[in-house]
């Protein structure tokens, strides 16, 4: 979920599985599926969700999460 001084928007469509214990990858949908949220966002926010440290920061903070639910 992104938040922006107006409303949250939601980016679903994004998949966690470990590939092998202890490593998570990540799988987001095509972009064009986040279109008509992605305009909802700010041109700064747009644009962060679009760079590279934006996906590595959603990986690792969902990684945490997701391997913290799993069970061992």
């Amino acid at each position: 979920m992104v938040l922006n001084p107006y409303r949250s928007v939601r980016l679903e469509g994004i998949r966690l599985f470990e590939s092998r214990p202890g490593w998570v990858a990540m799988e987001l949908p095509p972009e064009d599926e986040w279109s008509e949220q992605l305009q909802q966002l700010t041109a700064e926010q747009q644009e962060r969700v679009s760079s590279p440290d934006f996906c590595e920061q959603l990986r690792t903070v969902l990684g945490r999460k997701f391997l913290r639910l799993c069970p061992t």
